[in-house]
């Protein structure tokens, strides 16, 4: 059996050339925003070091498995976190994010070892969703946490069966969590190391061995530290092909090229796509977010069923969006008479 994990969220992105790696975009931008992207570069560079004692002596794994603002009040334990990292100018939120992020990866260290010892590790953590995995099928993680009634916003769902690897441990099952996102991934890298060391470059180190880890980490660096738009992180992840980035306009292919010249060493390589559930605190929204290679390589399908409730829908395959909407009709009346669009990547919009 595969390891399945479910993930619900419940309610409701400066680029510099850099050791860390940013792109500086604010060119055209007001010189106070200028200065504030300084400020924000120092912020990032002492977050970035704050991991540094994280990921001492940690070598990087020669295996690995591939899958084919508001805040709370501030308590003493991140008190001392903010003093000791000269963390001072970062907003409540943003620092309780970093603290939580190192927080788990210290359990997740110290207690799990995907090859050797696994005594726990963190199954969750962020604001607004949670992870749930158990070995078995789809149905039984429903069944075994009782969520037949259990409602949310978002879902998204991994059935573990790998065509490379073997499932060994369970904490190697999707979905993987940065912070304020989740990701399930379908295909393989090609440079799993060349990602894994970029990442180590900025004291973020994988600890269960698969691609779709490292994923997940490239995205929260991207967008959490970084502060990138979502825009950015896409570009990043999958950079824009020649035939493309030639159609863009000038200021967008400057920005554009900045980003690959930057990132193109950590940018997945290889047949992938990504499904992400994302808690975007920033502009308060949720967001359900699907990111192929450039090559599209790995099968998707977006679709939009527009009735008396919206349902929209992300998969591997066609199939797996009809049978979810046979199942929602079959439940529930309001989803028997209504629109479906339907699209495939690089095909324009089609109703079905």
């Amino acid at each position: 059996m595969g390891i399945t994990p479910v993930l619900p969220i419940l309610h409701r992105i400066t680029v510099l050339p850099l050791p860390v790696g940013w792109v500086e975009w604010s060119e055209t931008h007001h010189q106070s925003n200028r200065l504030l992207l300084l400020m924000n570069k120092k912020t990032i560079e002492r977050i970035i070091e704050s991991r540094r004692s994280l990921v001492r002596d940690l070598p990087l794994r020669p295996f690995h498995e591939t899958e084919a603002e508001g805040g709370c009040g501030v308590t003493g334990a991140l008190k001392t976190f903010i003093a000791e990292n000269n963390l001072e100018d970062v907003t409540g939120r943003r620092a309780e994010d970093e603290f939580v992020y190192q927080n788990s990866f210290m359990i997740n260290r110290t207690y799990y070892d995907a090859l050797g010892k696994q005594h726990a590790f963190v199954l969750s953590h962020g604001r607004n969703f949670f992870i749930l995995k158990i070995v078995g099928y789809a149905e039984q993680v429903v069944q075994f946490y009782k969520l037949d009634d259990f409602r949310a916003h978002i879902w998204i769902a991994h059935q573990r069966y790998p065509t490379k690897g073997r499932v060994w441990h369970p904490a190697g099952a999707h979905p993987f969590i940065g912070v304020n996102e989740a990701l399930v991934h379908n295909g393989d890298f090609a440079n799993y190391h060349s990602v894994a060391e970029y990442l180590s470059q900025r004291n973020i180190y994988p600890l269960f061995l698969t691609d779709t880890e490292v994923s997940v980490l490239l995205f929260d660096l991207y967008s959490r530290t970084y502060g990138y738009p979502i825009e950015y992180v896409i570009e990043a992840l999958a950079p824009t092909m020649e035939g493309d980035f030639d159609q863009l306009p000038p200021e967008k292919q400057r920005i554009y090229r900045a980003i690959q010249a930057t990132h193109i060493h950590g940018s997945p390589d290889g047949p992938w796509f990504f499904i992400i559930a994302r808690n975007d605190r920033s502009n308060r929204r949720l967001q359900l977010i699907g990111i192929t290679d450039t090559s599209m390589l790995r099968p998707q399908v977006f679709a939009l069923h527009d009735g008396q409730v919206q349902v929209g829908l992300i998969c591997s395959e066609k199939q797996a969006i009809d049978a979810t909407l046979k199942s929602i009709a079959d439940e529930d009346p309001r989803g028997e008479k209504s629109t479906l669009w339907v699209t495939l990547p690089g095909d324009p919009l089609s109703m079905g």
